[in-house]
Formats: structure tokens, C-alpha cells, sequence
């Protein structure tokens, strides 16, 4: 696996490293993985989607979060693609 493209994950999935100014909710990713943790970000989530239930907030995140990866997979597979051109062309 390749490095991690920042830029990209700010750009496409509002995903930052740093504190950015009027977030609607921030926590660090690895804080999901605790269920008290996750529920608070859906809670947050919940309340913006005006979702009927925590379960419909977690479908869409859910959903963001695979269209995200999606990305991220497609993005170093062109990456490691432009790199095979580079060495080919050199």
C-alpha cells in the first residue's frame, strides 16, 4: 500500500490532519472504533441529516465512508499506474 494522499482525503471526504475552522463535529478517526464514540458522531451526523434513527445515520455514513475508499483505492491504483509509465518511459 502506498502513502496516505492527504490533500485527496481533505478534497473528497473532508478528512483533515490539522483543526479547521466552523467543524461541524471532529474526532479522531480511531475513536470510532469505541461504540460510545461512534454513537456520538452518528448523534452529530443523525441531527444534520435529520435522519428518522441512529441506524439511517450509519447507512449513510457508512455509505460515505465506501464511496471514500472506493476513491482512495482508484487514486493509488493510478498512482502506482503513473509510477509503472514513469519507470517504463525512463
Amino acid at each position: 500500500m502506498g502513502e496516505i494522499n492527504y490533500t485527496w482525503l481533505q478534497q473528497y471526504g473532508r478528512i483533515t490532519t490539522g483543526m479547521i475552522d466552523e467543524s461541524v463535529f471532529g474526532m479522531p478517526l480511531t475513536a470510532l472504533k469505541h461504540p460510545k464514540q461512534a454513537k456520538l458522531m452518528l448523534e452529530a451526523y443523525n441531527e444534520h441529516l435529520r435522519a428518522d434513527s441512529l441506524r439511517s445515520a450509519a447507512v449513510y455514513f457508512m455509505h460515505s465512508v465506501r464511496g471514500l475508499m472506493i476513491g482512495v483505492t482508484k487514486a493509488e491504483r493510478q498512482e502506482r499506474y503513473d509510477a509503472i509509465l514513469v519507470a517504463k518511459s525512463g
